[in-house]
């Protein structure tokens, strides 16, 4: 995906959102996964993952809208990631408990970096 389609997927991220804190570390390898990308294949997978600036933006592959983003702090050799935003706008993403919403972002991330403890 080019940066142009990276910018307009962030950009279009509604100003309607709810936020909460993450304070996940990860390992700058880790952290290299959503730097590479992660691309839909099939219309099976849901989900387009990539990072821009200090985000990593997650968004649905069939209509590019981004449902969540992770602000990320990068350090020596980790990365923290801070906080998310999610998507509140209802004809984009029909969501809206933040705590399901959380246990959805850290089971996906769980599922994207092969790890078994973000989310019990």
């Amino acid at each position: 995906m080019d940066i142009n389609k990276k910018e307009k997927i962030i950009s279009s991220f509604p100003l309607n959102y709810r936020e909460a804190e993450l304070n996940i570390i990860i390992s700058k390898e880790e952290y290299s996964v959503f730097q590479n990308g992660i691309y839909s294949g099939s219309m099976d997978e849901k989900w387009n993952v990539f990072t821009l600036n200090n985000v990593i933006a997650f968004a649905r592959s069939w209509t590019s809208n981004c449902i969540f983003k992770i602000l990320t702090e990068e350090y020596h050799h980790s990365v923290l990631l801070r906080s998310f935003q999610v998507n509140r706008d209802s004809a984009q993403y029909k969501g809206g408990n933040l705590e399901e919403d959380a246990v959805l972002l850290k089971k996906l991330l769980q599922m994207f970096l092969k790890r078994d403890d973000l989310y019990v």
